[in-house]
């Protein structure tokens, strides 16, 4: 539960802070939210696969040129990339809060 309530509050802090930068680069593209093209402002919210700031998403190519094609790197791919972070996160974690570190809460 504070897991989503920092979640919902750090958006919140982002969308007033970069709300009117954001508005302005959709006015300026043409981007109506909730159509395909509102995933390039949309990704300053969360995480999106394909990235639309590296791929052609939709037909709509972004301002760095397109570099890959959708599917270039496929969904197993992402997965796999994923699963390592998590697992180094975890073990990045396990170990510096393990008794015999001496960081962390005593048992």
């Amino acid at each position: 539960a504070a897991q989503l309530a920092g979640a919902i509050v750090a958006a919140a802090i982002n969308l007033s802070v970069h709300g009117p930068s954001i508005r302005s680069y959709e006015r300026r593209n043409g981007i109506v939210r909730g159509e395909p093209a509102s995933v390039i402002t949309a990704s300053g919210f969360g995480s999106f696969f394909p990235n639309p700031l590296v791929t052609e998403y939709a037909g709509v190519a972004d301002t760095v040129g397109a570099a890959l094609r959708p599917f270039d790197v496929t969904m197993a791919d992402a997965f796999a990339v994923e699963l390592w972070g998590s697992f180094l996160l975890g073990v990045v974690l396990f170990t510096a809060t393990h008794a015999t570190v001496g960081v962390g809460p005593r048992a």
